[in-house]
């Protein structure tokens, strides 16, 4: 997996979050990605976003 430090910029200013929190989430969403998660449809997105925000609490926030 890769995250683009320019997209991961862009998308923290625009979500007005700190660089190391976009960082984070882009790194747990493409690794619910390679487990097999997507968000295609409605059901699909509230469940990956929860699994996203129940892992950051766990590990991320945690660590800081």
């Amino acid at each position: 997996m890769v995250v683009c430090p320019a997209i991961a910029a862009r998308n923290a200013v625009e979500h007005e979050v700190a660089l190391e929190d976009e960082v984070a989430l882009l790194v747990v969403h493409g690794l619910l990605h390679l487990l097999g998660l997507d968000h295609e449809d409605d059901a699909e997105a509230e469940r990956m976003e929860a699994l996203e925000q129940q892992l950051l609490d766990r590990f991320y926030r945690v660590a800081r």
